[in-house]
């Protein structure tokens, strides 16, 4: 991969260059790459993570896109020059850009999709909603606070609770004028975890991304909110070290669904 379509796409928190595995992290709606600094430093050191950039006001190597399609179509460029195997994983609305980008991608597929605390491409039209609701920034307040509550207390302070918002409308925004579509499917393993706390997800929400892949997915119920990356980092860092140590064990067709231990 080029240096000027790393640099512009992706940040490497830790540089491992004889990683056997890659993991391409996007996070969440709102959130940045710093968001997967202790992810990072949590996996084995085979493990290479590249944090996708967001773009953010100031941040000159992170270009603005005015819709989904350009910005995925993007990071889709930069994927295809990553030595393989690689895998992506996706937070929210960082699971719905990774799959947008994954399928994209020209060249050799991922490994496998790491799918977490998201519903399906089809039902983020009622995000949409929310987004153009009159109480917009009231609601989506209301829903980070319930879904963490370390979240919800530094939103206590107004100039922090204002970024917040600035960052998070911005990252909506570009899911104005997004048409969900099934194809074209990946052809890798999905894997999904959810929350079991999460006030606005549960697995069955989540079952519908066995549609879009024609690989075997999972479905994995986790003892956390929504933030599943930092508050259930252990089982994030379990499933992307099975990826790079044994492959993903995930069988059969369909979204089969189990509660992973401690939840």
């Amino acid at each position: 991969m080029s240096t000027s379509a790393a640099e512009s796409c992706f940040w490497t928190p830790r540089r491992r260059p004889g990683a056997a595995l890659r993991a391409v992290c996007f996070p969440h709606a709102g959130g940045d790459a710093l968001s997967y600094a202790s992810l990072s430093r949590a996996l084995p050191d085979d493990i290479e993570v590249l944090a996708l950039r967001m773009p953010r006001p100031g941040d000159r190597r992170a270009e603005p896109a005015p819709d989904l399609a350009t910005f995925t179509g993007r990071i889709a460029r930069a994927l295809a020059d990553l030595a393989p195997p690689y895998m992506v994983v996706g937070q929210s609305l960082g699971a719905l850009i990774a799959f947008e980008a994954a399928r994209a991608a020209p060249g050799t597929p991922p490994t496998a999709c790491l799918f977490i605390s998201s519903a399906p491409p089809h039902r983020w039209a009622r995000t949409l909603d929310l987004y153009a609701a009159d109480d917009a920034e009231r609601a989506l307040l209301s829903y980070l606070r319930d879904g963490d509550a370390t979240m919800g207390a530094a939103l206590d302070d107004p100039a922090v609770g204002a970024l917040v918002l600035r960052d998070l409308r911005a990252d909506l925004r570009l899911l104005q004028g997004y048409a969900a579509s099934v194809e074209p499917r990946l052809t890798c393993p999905v894997r999904v975890l959810v929350g079991a706390d999460d006030p606005a997800l549960s697995p069955d929400d989540v079952a519908g991304w066995s549609r879009c892949t024609t690989g075997p997915c999972s479905v994995a119920s986790v003892p956390t909110g929504h933030f599943v990356v930092r508050q259930g980092e252990a089982f994030v860092v379990q499933e992307i070290t099975r990826v790079a140590t044994a492959g993903v064990t995930t069988e059969g067709e369909g979204c089969s669904t189990r509660r992973s231990a401690g939840g």
